[in-house]
């Protein structure tokens, strides 16, 4: 969703893809050489705050910029290799209420969730919307393991089964963006070296199929989203108990659904 909020906008001509992270963020020491394209498919080399262990309960979008305003390295040159990142995801939640003059939450409540009739989903910021009937999040040995931050881009939505069904018809559609953008959504995405990484634009790329799909995880939340792009149907699971099987098991109920 963070990833068709870029595209949206770059289809109504207020952002480019290309565009430098410097246009948004010239704070950022190395923001010449990254560019929107670099952050969408993971290989700008901005460091994750998970992996730097910058995390903490109540983390804030400020508070990633923060963190990587004090460690002004790349771990790698852009476009050079594939390392997800959060905090790039992050960045383009705020580039996107940077180019679209509002918050994040309120583009996609307004852009996304009120067109497709997504009653039941909301971004979750600082603003701590009341979300109700909300499920919460349990780890494996049945203790409260609850959502804990404040930040966007990277994750921070709230939504359930029907709800995500309608997101998913929708991106066969052009009710979002343009045909063409959502084909390099799907794209495979070039490196320096000239192999590929199978990840586009927020969505990993199976290399021998039409298959698209994403993970998420934080605190007790697991989520799997599998979708089959030519036959046009989709496996979700959402779980609030710590499930790391999320994949094996979609592989199994794949296998009893197309024997």
């Amino acid at each position: 969703i963070t990833a068709m909020t870029v595209m949206m906008l770059a289809d109504r001509g207020a952002l480019s893809l290309d565009d430098p992270l410097s246009r948004f963020f010239p704070e950022l020491s190395y923001a010449d050489s990254v560019q929107i394209r670099h952050l969408l498919t993971h290989t700008s080399g901005i460091p994750d705050y998970y992996d730097r262990e910058w995390f903490h309960p109540g983390m804030t979008n400020a508070r990633v910029l923060q963190a990587l305003l004090a460690a002004p390295q790349l771990d790698f040159p852009p476009g050079s290799q594939y390392a997800y990142s959060n905090s790039a995801y992050v960045l383009l939640s705020m580039i996107t209420e940077k180019a679209a003059g509002r918050s994040f939450r309120e583009f996609v409540q307004q852009e996304i969730f009120d067109p497709l009739g997504m009653a039941q989903s909301v971004v979750y910021d600082e603003t701590q919307p009341v979300i109700p009937n909300r499920a919460i999040g349990f780890d494996s040995a049945g203790k409260v393991d609850d959502y804990n931050a404040f930040t966007t881009g990277g994750g921070g939505i709230f939504s359930n089964v029907p709800d995500m069904l309608k997101w998913e018809r929708a991106l066969y559609t052009d009710q979002l963006v343009s045909p063409e953008m959502l084909r390099q959504a799907y794209a495979s995405t070039p490196l320096s070296n000239g192999a590929l990484s199978h990840y586009g634009f927020g969505w990993r790329i199976d290399p021998d199929r039409p298959w698209v799909l994403h993970s998420g995880s934080l605190a007790g939340f697991r989520t799997f989203l599998w979708r089959d792009l030519e036959a046009q149907e989709m496996m979700l699971f959402l779980t609030n108990n710590t499930n790391t099987e999320l994949e094996t098991l979609s592989g199994e109920l794949h296998s009893l659904w197309h024997p």
